[in-house]
C-alpha cells in the first residue's frame, strides 16, 4: 500500500523530467484512488519510453470469451472475489485436464492459488484497447512469469498451466454463471424478515 513517502513530490519530478504533465496527473489520481504501488510505475515507464524515442501504438485486442452472470461479465469474478475463488476451486474439482496439468508441476496444496493466478491472466487482465511499444510483450511475459513463479510454479510449468486454464475458460465461465445464479436468489436475514439478494 502507498502509505509512506512524498507522492506529490515524486509525481512532480516525473512531470518535470518527462514533460508528461497530464499523464502524471492521471497517474497521481490513480495512486490516490487505488493506493497500489504498481501505479507509481506508470509515469516511470512513460518516461523510459520517451527517453528511448519509442513509438507508442494503440491496438485493439480480441477479448477472451465471457458470459453474463445475472448481468455481470464472467471475468469480474476473478481471484479477488469470493465467488471467483469458489469457481476456480470448483473448476479444479471438475476439470481433470487442468488438475492433472497443475499436478505435474506443483503439490496439491498449491493448486488453487496457482489456478487462480492463471485464470487471472487468462481473462481478467485483458483490455480491448491498449498501448504497446517495442518491449510490451517482453514486459507482459516477465510479469506473468514473476507472478506465477513467486507462488511456487516452476518456470517450465508456467506456459502449460496457463494454456490448460485457457482451454478450460468456457468451463470456468459456466461454473461462474452457475454459482452466480445460485447466489443471486439466496435470502439474507436482516433480523426482520428475509430479503432476496438482487430482487
Amino acid at each position: 500500500m502507498l502509505s509512506e513517502g512524498d507522492l506529490p513530490l515524486l509525481m512532480a519530478t516525473f512531470a518535470r523530467t518527462s514533460g508528461l504533465e497530464t499523464f502524471t496527473a492521471a497517474a497521481s489520481s490513480a495512486c490516490n484512488w487505488t493506493r497500489e504501488p504498481i501505479v507509481v510505475m506508470t509515469p516511470l515507464l512513460a518516461t523510459a519510453i520517451g527517453e528511448q524515442k519509442e513509438s507508442v501504438v494503440t491496438v485493439e485486442d480480441i477479448l477472451p470469451n465471457s458470459v453474463l452472470c445475472n448481468g455481470i461479465p464472467s471475468w469480474v469474478f476473478d481471484k479477488h472475489t469470493r465467488l471467483g475463488k469458489s469457481a476456480i476451486r470448483q473448476l479444479l474439482a471438475e476439470n481433470r485436464n487442468l488438475r492433472d496439468c497443475i499436478g505435474e508441476f506443483v503439490p496439491e496444496y498449491r493448486a488453487l492459488e496457482i489456478a487462480a493466478m492463471a485464470a487471472f491472466y487468462v481473462d481478467a487482465v485483458s483490455l480491448k484497447l491498449r498501448m504497446t511499444w517495442s518491449m510490451s510483450n517482453d514486459l507482459y511475459s516477465l510479469g506473468l512469469r514473476t507472478d506465477m513463479t513467486k507462488i511456487g510454479t516452476p518456470d517450465d510449468g508456467v506456459e502449460p498451466i496457463v494454456s490448460a486454464m485457457q482451454s478450460g475458460l468456457e468451463h470456468l465461465n459456466d461454473i461462474r454463471r452457475r454459482l452466480r445464479n445460485a447466489s443471486y436468489g439466496q435470502k439474507l436475514t436482516w433480523g426482520i424478515g428475509d430479503v432476496e439478494v438482487g430482487k
